[in-house]
């Protein structure tokens, strides 16, 4: 093995030489995705495809009225839903199990005063 060969594979993380003069970049090409990325998200929610999560959308979309008793069960996975809104004191206190997987939140924190709480799925989000 040569020597180029022996360091390439002690440092895989380092650029080779074509790299470093003018060859692909894999920091530069990360940084292209995300930049799609977000733009990819800008253009979903203005055309309305990211949603919130609120009473209207649980009325509308449900069928669900927070005055019913079935509303101790949120099942609302793969809806788009980024953003979760306003909700009454009563349906947050009263939820017991919460689905809200493969969706786009970033934040969750409106569910930390919901006191019967026993199950949250928020798995494929973007919570970090």
């Amino acid at each position: 093995m040569n020597k180029m060969a022996s360091e390439a594979a002690d440092h895989p993380w380092q650029l080779s030489r074509k790299q470093e003069k003018g060859g692909k970049d894999p920091k530069n090409k990360l940084r292209q995705l995300d930049v799609r990325h977000k733009d990819v998200e800008l253009r979903a929610r203005e055309k309305g495809i990211l949603k919130v999560l609120d009473e209207q959308f649980l009325r509308d979309e449900y069928k669900v009225d927070h005055d019913t008793e079935d509303t101790d069960i949120l099942n609302v996975p793969k809806r788009n839903i980024e953003i979760l809104g306003n909700f009454s004191l009563m349906l947050l206190t009263r939820l017991k199990v919460c689905n809200l997987a493969n969706n786009f939140l970033t934040d969750i924190t409106p569910l930390k005063i919901c006191a019967q709480l026993v199950k949250l799925d928020v798995s494929n989000n973007q919570v970090s």
